[in-house]
């Protein structure tokens, strides 16, 4: 996506390194009357703000107050009350931390003498609203995007309190490189916005695209996610935040020359410029064009223990602590279907079991979207004589965007290719009604003309199953594998879905110098979790969970393998279509080094 939030990076030249952040704020609570009573320092003892990218889609926080004059029961404190919140380190005080969120809960109160202290806790306003609204409504013909932008603005921003606080929600519109180009129908049967979203989400591809940097078209595997940062609400694809891009030019569409009608009401004969706009978008002619970014936000620096008189460079900070939360986990990559996995389809309307569409119709099925004969896995026959969609690490890892610091070169799987976890797709099997192909079924078709007079309103759109699920639950596997915990000098301007450069240092070199990094774990993250953290004392600390999903040094793999691995698993898998998927360059040769490593190795 071309990124349409420019935000504050360390790099400035005011940056002052300091090993602890002293911060500036002011904390408000406003009562049921609306009257502000104002924290101060000797009211609390500390502040949290948690910005989470997968376990929550809002931001939220809690104070601890320590009372010992009644403020309670003077406000009073009855669960109606409003929090406003201002901070930012003194060291950068270019932005600001801003936000105001709803207290929706008291903890259990500490009393001794005349003191009590208890916690308060907040949430955004927007979650509420969740709570309170249901949609029960039809979305047909819709990208993802256009879907998810009408229930946020339908059924959250119209029910806000204050329509000056809201909040604007970041999407790419379609041609954009990150634009989630399928056709939906969804039907929500009186569920909450929030959870109407994120179903949304777990069905979402994003367009493929091509890259100028390393010179071939990718098909973008991979799932949306929902969330809200300090800027607004974003749904964004994984790849995206994982590995942002820079759209150079638009996707180019092919156009349908038939009329579409709005399907109900007493405009269901008018035309639509909605559903022309999205409906009459039969093919991509042409995929976007994009180039990386590949400037960190931020980088950290971890100064090995028998050097800590280093002076950092330029725009460095320094990590006061930090932990690895993992490393790998074997067994849950293999039961969540990282490694390999299958899916069985069963078709309710054709009452059939497995994949029954001849290869001709569903090449054309997926050329009328993408053009790209990869787009959905390759077809094995199982013990029952029927066609599964098979999903397989090593073959697929290039068809994913991954994280990575140079846009020129590749970075490589989180395992070797004699890795115990690989050589079975049983280890995860799922089981899915499907609708694919019905436009392609003769019968179906003709049926449907029989009792619709053959009226577009009545058109069908694939639930996406084969397209979203197998590399879904993988994609966000490969993102629970390498998990670092760092603080820092407390941040403001850090958000979740940023990149950010880790330098850590390795433990094999003893030269003490800084850039003696460890060869597997140093590089960029994605910032999945954030806690800001602020005491009554001022002091601000930074808590980040960052994470990667591969490596940027290649692990030893040797060409006979990769030969046997190409051979087996990606004969019907055109060179020009994913050349790095089948072990290829642009050029065609097979991309392992002298060395013996895949990628040619570093």
């Amino acid at each position: 996506m071309a990124n349409q939030i420019t935000s504050y990076t360390d790099n400035s030249p005011n940056t002052e390194q300091i090993l602890q952040g002293e911060c500036e704020f002011k904390i408000s609570i406003f009562n049921y009357k609306g009257v502000e009573f104002e924290i101060g320092k000797s009211f609390f003892t500390n502040l949290n703000i948690f910005e989470s990218l997968f376990e929550d889609n809002i931001v939220n926080g809690d104070i601890t107050i320590v009372d010992s004059a009644g403020f309670e029961e003077r406000l009073p404190i009855i669960g109606q009350e409003k929090i406003k919140i201002i901070f930012y380190n003194k060291r950068i005080p270019e932005n600001r931390f801003e936000a105001s969120f709803l207290v929706y809960t008291m903890t259990e109160k500490m009393i001794r003498d005349r003191t009590q202290m208890y916690t308060l806790k907040f949430i955004s306003e927007e979650f509420v609203i969740n709570l309170k609204q249901r949609v029960s409504k039809s979305y047909k013909g819709l990208t993802s995007s256009e879907i998810v932008s009408k229930i946020y603005e339908e059924y959250i921003v119209k029910n806000l309190m204050n329509s000056e606080y809201q909040k604007p929600l970041f999407y790419d519109k379609l041609g954009d490189t990150d634009n989630s180009f399928y056709l939906h129908h969804f039907v929500f049967p009186r569920i909450r916005p929030f959870q109407a979203i994120n179903m949304v989400a777990k069905k979402s591809t994003g367009a493929a695209v091509f890259s100028e940097d390393l010179g071939f078209k990718s098909s973008n595997f991979g799932s949306f996610v929902f969330y809200e940062n300090q800027l607004g609400f974003w749904f964004k694809s994984i790849g995206d935040l994982l590995n942002p891009l820079k759209l150079k030019s638009n996707a180019e569409y092919n156009k349908s020359v038939e009329e579409i009608f709005e399907e109900k009401g007493q405009d269901s004969q008018v035309s639509s410029l909605e559903a022309k706009t999205n409906k009459n978008n039969i093919n991509v002619e042409k995929e976007s064009i994009s180039s990386s970014m590949r400037v960190p936000m931020a980088s950290y620096v971890i100064v090995p223990q028998n050097n800590l008189g280093y002076t950092l460079s330029g725009g460095d900070v320094s990590v006061q602590s930090y932990r690895f939360i993992s490393t790998f986990d074997i067994v849950s990559n293999i039961v969540g279907g990282m490694y390999g996995s299958k899916l069985l389809t069963y078709d309710p309307i054709t009452q059939t079991i497995g994949d029954t569409v001849t290869e001709d119709s569903r090449m054309t099925v997926l050329n009328s979207f993408r053009g790209l004969s990869n787009d959905i896995k390759k077809l094995v026959i199982n013990d029952h004589g029927q066609k599964e969609y098979e999903y397989n690490y090593l073959v697929d890892f290039y068809n994913f965007r991954h994280i990575s610091e140079n846009p020129n070169k590749l970075n490589y799987p989180l395992c070797g290719p004699y890795h115990y976890g690989l050589g079975s797709t049983d280890s995860n099997i799922k089981y899915k009604t499907t609708n694919f192909g019905h436009s392609q079924r003769n019968n179906i078709n003709t049926l449907r003309g029989v009792l619709t007079g053959n009226t577009r309103k009545f058109a069908t759109f694939d639930n996406q199953v084969e397209r979203s699920i197998l590399t879904s639950n993988a994609q966000k596997r490969m993102m629970k594998n390498i998990v670092v915990q760092i603080k820092v000098s407390g941040d403001q301007n850090r958000k979740i879905g940023e990149i950010v450069r880790l330098k850590l240092p390795s433990m094999i070199y003893t030269t003490g110098q800084v850039n003696d990094e460890h060869t597997f774990y140093q590089g960029n993250y994605l910032i999945t979790k954030i806690r800001h953290k602020i005491s009554s004392d001022s002091t601000y600390v930074t808590e980040m969970e960052l994470v990667k999903d591969s490596l940027f040094t290649a692990l030893a793999s040797p060409e006979a393998y990769v030969n046997s691995i190409l051979k087996n698993n990606t004969d019907d898998v055109p060179d020009t279509q994913n050349p790095y998927g089948s072990g290829k360059s642009p050029s065609g040769e097979l991309i392992v080094g002298d060395n013996g490593m895949l990628g040619g190795g570093v």
